[in-house]
């Protein structure tokens, strides 16, 4: 099971495109934030209690507990963790972690967050990187990535080289939840090893990832793994990419993926299940794996082959913008467009960050088609009104005195952006002066 975690770290970021995405159900805070106000009413008194902020720079000389400021912050992301109580949050500057450990049970943990904290990157995936211990199955040195106790957060890491192989049946080498409380977002787990199930991870709810190249064991300590991406997990508008099981679930097995895309993936010693297998599957793309896509699942307003019957399934092909080159967001006459069923589609965003119902119906798979909007333009005196529809909110309007010839003559429209039933609107003055305007996509 060696690896080149370096061109896998880089072909993960391939396909990290866009704006990051957001989490739909929890506030992020900026680094500079000193966190939040809980109140509590005593007998006779108010007493106010402000949760903590600690902080992680692996390349700060001076760190002192309990790692309140930069200045002072932790090396290591599980010495943040450990002076943290319920509630605070823990910040990480970017870099590669691979120091540090904390055993719970049979499995070591590079970061274990083992109470109702949030871990959070200041710059995302691309940036930040905590690496298991494990270049192979017979290493002496076996460390799980992150272990999230119920209640915790992760938010904007990869997570890659975990490995979980000790105990009767170890699960989760890139990461394991110990509840559907506990919730990953905005992460990239790749290149992640377990014997038994869950090579990415185990359990848990996961927003806006991508599980790509994680694996579980095809015989190895007398287990033959399952779901090499993802085991009983709760996966959310997440891309499920070329992972491989020792039996079923090449993608995923068990638990209920919802907007995701899964192609590419594995079972080769399977019966059946190469995409997921005993999975819940809604609003979802599960194609071109191998040895096929279903085993056992129950389907819902997905796009699959062959007809695993349900309601609202296609089998024709997703028609992805470049497959071969991994972008996987749907070309303009792709069936999946405005195909799901809005009853299931998952809060927030979509993989890219953008609205994720746009049409009126919520599209298959992890990414929602964007079309190009319209501006409106009502010419008046003494000012003009600039509008776009609604859905477009992750569109900016901008302008110039006369048409560029680069994109750098363009700037943006500093007016106030307000919204109406259906629409964004800006107004502007006015003027005799040629200008353009245009909508662009931040």
């Amino acid at each position: 099971m060696s690896r080149d975690l370096t061109s896998e770290f880089h072909e993960a970021r391939r396909f990290q495109l866009g704006a990051p995405p957001r989490e739909p159900s929890f506030t992020t805070r900026s680094a500079a934030c000193t966190g939040f106000l809980v109140i509590a009413l005593a007998v006779g008194a108010l007493t106010v209690t402000k949760a903590g902020v600690h902080y992680v720079d692996g390349n700060n000389a001076s760190p002192a507990v309990p790692y309140s400021s930069w200045a002072t912050a932790a090396k290591v992301i599980q010495d943040a963790v450990d002076s943290s109580s319920a509630g605070d949050e823990v910040v990480v500057t970017d870099g590669f972690y691979a120091s540090g450990g904390k055993a719970l049970g049979a499995v070591t943990n590079r970061v274990a967050v083992d109470k109702a904290v949030t871990v959070r990157s200041v710059a995302g995936p691309q940036f930040t990187v905590i690496v298991g211990g494990g270049s192979d199955v017979l290493n002496t040195m076996h460390l799980r990535c992150v272990y999230l106790a119920d209640g915790a957060r992760l938010q904007g890491f990869t997570l890659t080289n975990g490995v979980a192989i000790d105990g009767i049946a170890p699960e989760g080498g890139g990461l394991w939840c110990q509840s559907s409380n506990a919730v990953a977002s905005n992460c990239v787990i790749v290149g992640n090893f377990s014997t038994y199930a869950g090579g990415g991870v185990s359990g848990g709810t996961l927003y806006a990832s991508i599980i790509m190249s994680n694996s579980t064991s095809a015989g190895g300590r007398g287990l033959t793994g399952k779901g090499g991406g993802a085991f009983n997990s709760i996966l959310n508008n997440c891309l499920i990419i070329g992972n491989q099981s020792g039996t079923n679930g090449g993608g995923a097995y068990g638990g209920t993926l919802t907007n995701c895309t899964l192609v590419g993936n594995a079972a080769p010693l399977g019966n059946c299940g190469g995409g997921a297998a005993f999975a819940t599957i809604n609003n979802c793309i599960n194609y071109y794996n191998t040895p096929d896509n279903n085993c056992e699942n129950i389907n819902s307003y997905c796009c699959t082959t062959p007809d695993p019957g349900g309601t609202g399934n296609i089998t024709a092909e997703p028609l992805f913008v470049a497959f071969g080159v991994g972008n996987l967001r749907l070309q303009s006459n792709s069936p999946c467009i405005n195909a799901g069923d809005n009853s299931h589609a998952p809060p927030g965003t979509d993989l890219d960050g953008n609205p994720r119902i746009i049409g009126g119906t919520v599209d298959m798979g992890a990414y929602e088609f964007i079309p190009s909007p319209a501006m409106r333009i009502a010419l008046g005196s003494p000012n003009m009104t600039l509008a776009w529809p609604l859905w477009a909110s992750n569109f900016v309007a901008q302008e110039a005195g006369g048409l560029p010839a680069s994109s750098g003559g363009w700037s943006n429209v500093t007016a106030t952006v307000s919204q109406s039933a259906n629409e964004n609107v800006v107004i502007v003055p006015a003027t005799n002066a040629a200008r353009f305007f245009r909508l662009f996509l931040r």
